[in-house]
């Protein structure tokens, strides 16, 4: 939406377009508050394209640019109106400075041996190749910047792989809007660009079934949350659920609340942060006691956990086969749960 309304008011010079952009703001900073900056990361082609330059080759005329700063300046004031006021809005610069961060699959650069990382590798390359080699095409500044932009977003972060894909696919359409082959007719040309695009469609399909039918079964997600939940019925059915304080590691702890048990941690790490939470650091706490950076039995009696659903082959598991205050009441391929026995 924000780009449609921004490309809108580009070609247009209608300033009415801009006042969906204070909606939007309005809407994110409550929806997804985490997020919410992005909007003004996706604006900045834009201001550059509205002033008026000459750098070497690229020449930039500029527009008249009064109402899209305003604009701006109307959405930052609209984000106040939220619930947590400046606490939402700076929400993602909280969630900076966590070296364990890199732990988050989201979080890490695409990977070219994994298939996600690939595709995405193999894209880059193709569109490097049709603007090396089609040179009649024309382009503009602002879809040049957001290419390149999110091109290097999705290289520092594979979570960035929907920004790279809506913004490196509509200026590629642009710039291959005007190809023909030689004696087409138009016609012609209307009717081979209407194949190649279902092709591409097609293309685009078949690589997202690939993809997602790939990506769980190299990490073995079916398996591992049947297991998980194989874990929780077992307590739930042999457990006083009541008595039950159970530990759980960053990735089980969704599927357990989901349960309606209550976890030592779980994927939304930002909560698990000081910074957020204004008591403990507990994301740090828990990746130092997984890589066994602290005495495991500290942060163990720290809480008083009466079970833990520890994955098979991590190094709490091994600690706590051995040790005698603990004893695994249940086990499968994925998962042991421990009980406590000396309370």
């Amino acid at each position: 939406i924000e780009l449609n309304v921004l490309e809108s008011y580009m070609m247009t010079g209608k300033n009415k377009y801009l006042l969906v952009l204070p909606i939007l703001s309005l809407i994110m900073i409550n929806l997804h508050a985490a997020l919410w900056p992005m909007l003004f990361v996706m604006i900045l082609p834009y201001i550059v394209s509205s002033l008026r330059f000459k750098i070497g080759f690229i020449k930039n005329e500029g527009f008249e640019k009064k109402y899209l700063f305003l604009t701006i300046a109307v959405m930052i004031l609209i984000a106040f109106v939220n619930p947590y006021g400046l606490d939402a809005m700076t929400y993602l610069i909280k969630s900076t400075g966590y070296p364990n961060m890199k732990n988050i699959i989201e979080i890490q650069h695409p990977y070219v041996m994994n298939f996600t990382g690939a595709v995405i590798y193999i894209y880059i390359f193709l569109i490097a190749l049709v603007y090396m080699f089609f040179r009649k095409g024309k382009t503009k500044l602002r879809y040049f910047l957001l290419t390149i932009g999110t091109i290097l977003m999705v290289l520092i972060s594979i979570r960035n792989v929907t920004y790279f894909g809506i913004c490196s696919m509509f200026p590629l359409a642009y710039y291959l809007k005007d190809f023909t082959l030689k004696n087409d007719t138009a016609s012609v040309s209307t009717k081979r660009n209407n194949k190649i695009r279902a092709a591409l469609i097609g293309l685009i399909i078949i690589v997202l079934f690939i993809g997602s039918y790939y990506n769980n079964i190299e990490n073995n997600t079916y398996t591992k949350y049947l297991d998980l939940n194989n874990t929780i019925d077992f307590i739930y059915e042999n457990e006083d659920i009541s008595e039950v304080i159970l530990y759980t590691g960053f990735n089980e702890g969704s599927l357990v609340q989901f349960r309606g048990l209550p976890s030592y941690i779980d994927p939304r790490a930002e909560v698990y942060f000081k910074k957020h939470n204004n008591k403990e650091d507990i994301f740090n706490e828990y990746f130092n006691l997984r890589e066994g950076k602290v005495y495991y039995k500290d942060i163990l009696d720290k809480y008083g956990f009466t079970h833990l659903i520890v994955p098979n082959g991590e190094s709490l598991s091994t600690y706590l086969n051995n040790d005698s205050d603990y004893a695994a009441i249940y086990e499968n391929d994925k998962y042991y749960l421990f009980k406590r026995l000396k309370l």
